[in-house]
């Protein structure tokens, strides 16, 4: 499995001869940081926002979030969250994670919501969102607004020129939700799928 963009019909035509089939479809979308101020970050009612910088013991926690929101994401409905050593080591601590680009929403101590910006050396002036993560019970509130916007005032106040997102196009909150931050569509990528072994003759 692995995404070919979806501009790139050379690429998808050579999938298809081989027997992949499309399984998930995420579009690009971007915000240009050069143009905007730095967003108000205001917190639902209840609710503060914080840096994992700020509040290193939110871990589990955020763990917890990611148990409920990594097999809501469209086409990972069947995905099985690592334990929680591997998880943090795999999904939190990578070259590009830094805690002070984590942002988490606590309801008095407990984490209800997380959301991470991954940063690259190769591309320093552009930063990615990684996910968004709301726990079922806190969704329709704005939390995940607030993390956005906590997100980009981050981004605006350190440098960067340039936020990336990839939103699988099943996933209609946060499309919306990025829509009315100010990003824009650019072409994305493609998720195909195919049998493991000999590939057909062409």
């Amino acid at each position: 499995m692995g995404p070919v963009k979806e501009v790139d019909d050379a690429s998808l035509r050579w999938t298809e001869r081989r027997g992949f089939a499309e399984v998930g479809r995420n579009s690009l979308l971007v915000l240009d940081l050069t143009s905007i101020a730095s967003p108000e970050v205001v917190a639902p009612d209840g609710i503060t926002i914080v840096s994992w910088a700020e509040r290193p013991d939110a871990a589990a926690g955020m763990y917890e979030v990611a148990r409920e929101a990594y097999p809501d994401i469209p086409g990972e409905e069947d995905a099985e969250i690592e334990p929680f050593e591997q998880w943090l080591s795999m999904d939190m601590h990578g070259a590009g994670d830094r805690p002070e680009a984590t942002f988490v929403a606590l309801a008095d101590d407990e984490v209800v919501a997380y959301a991470k910006l991954s940063l690259s050396r190769a591309r320093p002036t552009v930063a990615m969102h990684d996910i968004t993560g709301v726990k079922r019970a806190w969704r329709g509130r704005g939390i995940a607004g607030a993390l956005k916007a906590a997100e980009i005032a981050w981004a605006v106040e350190n440098g960067y020129e340039r936020l990336e997102t990839q939103n699988e196009e099943r996933n209609e909150p946060i499309r919306r939700l990025n829509q009315r931050h100010g990003y824009v569509v650019e072409p994305g990528s493609i998720t195909v799928r195919g049998p493991v072994g000999s590939p057909p003759r062409s």
